[in-house]
């Protein structure tokens, strides 16, 4: 049944903001819904009664009138989604078909898929790796909808094995509709993952005025990456390395 609920509070976002794009919509529901309930405890899978994290529930549970006065968006246009599909390597005539038009994916519209402007955070480090793992750099850009001037402040929630850190600590906004950008590093450490299998550590990154929380799942998974023999050349058997991934991306546990 959630699908029908989303799409009726969506809807109803919609006709509070008029001017909104579908990704600002999708972003003010995800940063601020909710993982504890009304005691302060943490949510948990109904399947086993453990503490749900980002797979099992995505960002939350949504919350209709925090929704509504978000703070701050993460918004997208067609044009990132194209660059998206560009840096997942999708060829031209896929994505022809897709976009109803040509689309050119040399240059600048191929970029890191983490870079995708989404209110969430998932990167995949490469657990088989016998030197130092270099730290993956994420581009974030907000929107301020709120009236009058703010100051955000930053927090973060390391995923276990990963420290998380942003280039600047507050955001200060003096009108609607001002943007700005940050970005995150973030620096895996050393974790053991069977051969074929993977691990995953959850945390947050939230922006805060004291009254918007604007918060962001951080998800760092460390995969094992099986290696295969290709023309004589070794090469990656998991496409998925170092991609924004989902679940789906994974290999079964």
């Amino acid at each position: 049944m959630s699908c029908p609920h989303v799409s009726g509070v969506a809807a109803l976002l919609k006709s509070v903001h008029r001017d909104w794009s579908p990704a600002m919509i999708k972003s003010a529901l995800m940063t601020t819904a909710y993982s504890y309930d009304r005691d302060g405890k943490a949510l948990v899978d109904e399947r086993n009664f453990n503490v749900s994290n980002a797979f099992d529930m995505g960002a939350g549970h949504v919350d209709p009138e925090k929704a509504v006065d978000p703070g701050l968006v993460y918004d997208l246009t067609v044009d990132d989604y194209l660059a998206f599909l560009c840096g997942s390597n999708y060829s031209s005539e896929g994505i022809k078909v897709i976009a109803k038009r040509q689309v050119n994916c040399s240059g600048t519209q191929t970029r890191h898929l983490w870079d995708l402007n989404y209110p969430a955070i998932s990167v995949l480090f490469d657990a088989s790796a016998t030197s130092k793992i270099e730290a993956v750099v994420v581009r974030r850009e907000v929107t301020y909808v709120s009236d009058g001037a703010s100051t955000y402040t930053v927090k973060i929630t390391n995923p276990n094995g990963a420290i998380v850190t942003v280039d600047k600590g507050k955001m200060v906004f003096t009108k609607k509709g001002q943007k700005q950008s940050y970005t995150v590093r973030i620096l895996p450490g050393k974790v053991e993952v069977p051969r074929g299998r993977h691990a995953s550590e959850f945390g947050h990154l939230t922006w805060t005025d004291g009254k918007h929380r604007v918060s962001s799942p951080v998800v760092v998974t460390w995969n094992f990456i099986l290696i295969s023999v290709l023309g004589g050349k070794r090469r990656l058997a998991n496409l998925c390395n170092g991609s924004v991934i989902s679940s789906s991306c994974l290999p079964p546990t």
